[in-house]
C-alpha cells in the first residue's frame, strides 16, 4: 500500500464523527472508543470485558492557591482533533494512533503573579488510580484490577521553546496538572497522552519492504497472531507464543531493542532489572532509552526509573559485551520494514529492532 494511502486510511480510522448529544471516535490501536460531550470526554473499551469507563472533565483554572471555575465550552471539531474552547483555556483531544492525545493551549497566565498553575479535572468511572511512575504516569485499573489505561507522557512548552516543569497529582476523584511557570513566555501548551500501554512483539525471519508486517494483530493469552497484508502479494498470517526466559547477545556499540526481563520480577528499575547482566556504570558503559511519544523522541532513563514488563526499550553498551538473560518478550526483527518503525529511533541504518503498536 502507498505512504500516501496509508497515512489516509489512518485519518479515516480515527476520525471524530457527529452523534446525537456530541461526538464519538474510535481508537483501533488501543481498542477504546471515545466519546465527546460538552460536559467533558468519556473512553470505554471497544470489547465487551472487561466493562470499563474513564471519564475527564476539566473543572479549574487557576494557582494552588485559588482555582476558579471554568466556563462552559465552545466545541469545535476538525478531522481527528476536538477542542474545548473556554476563554483563555483552550482543551483539546487529538485521537492518534498512538493514543488519545490531550492537551490544553493557555492563553495567558491565571494572575498575574502566579509562580505556578493549576488545571483541576474530575476523574469519572470508577476506575482505580495506581502511580507508575509518581507526578508522571499513572495507569488506570478496574475494580478486579484489570487494566484499562494510562495517562503519561506529560510535556509543558511555552511560547519560546522552553520546557517548563510540570508534574501530574492525584485528589481523591481528581486529577491536578501542576506547572510551574516563572519566567515562561505565553502561551503555553500542556500535552499529557491517554493510551493503552499493551503492546505486542514477535519474530520474523522473511521480512521485506512492503509487507506491512503488522497491519492487523490479534492476541489470545500469551500467543499472537499477526498479519502481513503485503507479503508474497497474497498476504501472510504469523504467529507466536510470548516466551520469557530466553537470552540476547549484547555486543559493544550497536543498539539493540529490548524489553523488560522477566528476573526479578517485575516490575523493576533499570538497575534491577539490567544491572545484573551488564557490569560497569550505568550511563558510561551502558545506557537505556524509551519513547516520548508525545515529543516523538527518545530520552535516556535514570537508573533508578521503572521498567515496564514487556515494553521495547532502547539499549546500547559502550564498553561490554554480555548475554542479557531472562527477558520477558522476544524482540522483533525486521532488516529492511524501516516504515513500520516508530520514528525518530537510535541507531536508524543498523540492524533495526523495534515494537509494534497494536492496530
Amino acid at each position: 500500500m502507498p505512504l500516501g494511502l496509508w497515512q489516509a486510511l489512518q485519518q479515516a480510522r480515527h476520525q471524530v464523527e457527529t452523534v446525537d448529544g456530541g461526538y464519538r471516535a474510535h481508537n483501533p490501536g488501543n481498542r477504546q472508543r471515545i466519546g465527546f460531550q460538552a460536559e467533558g470526554v468519556a473512553v470505554t473499551p471497544a470489547v465487551a470485558s472487561p466493562a470499563w469507563q474513564w471519564g475527564l472533565v476539566l473543572t479549574g483554572y487557576g494557582t494552588p492557591e485559588v482555582i476558579a471555575p471554568v466556563a462552559p465550552p465552545e466545541l469545535i471539531v476538525d478531522g481527528q482533533r476536538v477542542e474545548y474552547r473556554r476563554g483563555p483555556v483552550t482543551e483539546w483531544y487529538l485521537n492518534k494512533p498512538v493514543g488519545l492525545e490531550q492537551g490544553f493551549t493557555l492563553a495567558a497566565s491565571p494572575h498575574p503573579d502566579a509562580e505556578r498553575l493549576v488545571l483541576a479535572m474530575t476523574l469519572r468511572g470508577g476506575l482505580e488510580a495506581r502511580w507508575q511512575r509518581e507526578g508522571k504516569s499513572i495507569a488506570f485499573h478496574t475494580r478486579d484490577g484489570s487494566y484499562a489505561l494510562s495517562c503519561r507522557d506529560l510535556e509543558v512548552i511555552d511560547a519560546a521553546g522552553n520546557h517548563l516543569p510540570a508534574r501530574l497529582a492525584l485528589r481523591d476523584d481528581s486529577l491536578e496538572i501542576q506547572v510551574a511557570v516563572v519566567g515562561a513566555r505565553w502561551p503555553i501548551v500542556v500535552d499529557p497522552l491517554v493510551v493503552n500501554e499493551q503492546k505486542v512483539t514477535a519474530q520474523v525471519s522473511d521480512a521485506a519492504a512492503d509487507d506491512w508486517f503488522g497491519f492487523s494483530v490479534a492476541l489470545s493469552g500469551d500467543t499472537d497472531l499477526i498479519g502481513a497484508s503485503g507479503d508474497d502479494d497474497g498476504g501472510s498470517a504469523y504467529t507466536s507464543t510470548l516466551p520469557c526466559g530466553f537470552g540476547l547477545d549484547v555486543a559493544s556499540g550497536p543498539w539493540a531493542m529490548v524489553a523488560s526481563p522477566c528476573s526479578p520480577t517485575p516490575p523493576g528499575t533499570v538497575a534491577s532489572a539490567y544491572g545484573n547482566d551488564l557490569p560497569g556504570t550505568y550511563g558510561s558503559d551502558w545506557i537505556l532509552y524509551e519513547r516520548d511519544a508525545a515529543a516523538d523522541v527518545y530520552v535516556p532513563l535514570a537508573s533508578d526509573d521503572p521498567v515496564d514488563p514487556g515494553a521495547g526499550t532502547w539499549l546500547r553498551s559502550f564498553a561490554v559485551t554480555r548475554v542479557l538473560n531472562d527477558l520477558g518478550i522476544e524482540p522483533l526483527l525486521l532488516k529492511d520494514a524501516l516504515a513500520l518503525l516508530p520514528a525518530p529511533y537510535p541507531g536508524a541504518g543498523d540492524r533495526v529492532i523495534g515494537d509494534l503498536d497494536l492496530l
